[in-house]
């Protein structure tokens, strides 16, 4: 878009605005609302565990989030580990997204990879528990 001079108008809303936004208020729903509504153990939304009878690498992300949240780091380590890579990646993001800085992308780039390793442990660790 541009005004009648030519110059460029930048947008009040950009993507990185909305997705800040939603990733916030996915935070604080999660932090807010007490744990007995928003865990029910009867309901099993993981297709992976349905059909291959054990868990995938993500359950037991949004509980362990919770518990994070809630400064019950034991609790959340208990229940997935990664969600210990998942926070610095999304405060890494967050600045980057902010800032453009190059540096950050680098950063951004190793925890991703953290992260991942870590979920590469926890599935390895799930099979093997599985095997044994």
């Amino acid at each position: 878009m541009k005004d009648k001079k030519g110059h460029r108008i930048k947008p009040r809303l950009t993507t990185k605005t909305i997705s800040l936004t939603i990733l916030g208020l996915i935070l604080a729903l999660i932090f807010i609302v007490p744990t007995h509504t928003l865990f029910n153990d009867n309901v099993e939304f993981c297709l992976h565990k349905k059909l291959l009878g054990f868990d995938c690498p993500g359950c037991g992300m949004t509980k362990a989030i919770h518990s994070f949240l809630n400064l019950d780091f034991l609790k959340a380590a208990n229940l997935n580990y990664a969600v210990f890579g998942l926070f610095p990646l999304l405060i890494i993001q967050t600045a980057f997204q902010i800032t453009d800085l190059q540096v950050l992308k680098i950063i951004r780039t190793i925890i991703f990879y953290v992260f991942i390793a870590l979920l590469t442990s926890i599935y390895i660790s799930r099979i093997t528990a599985l095997i044994n």
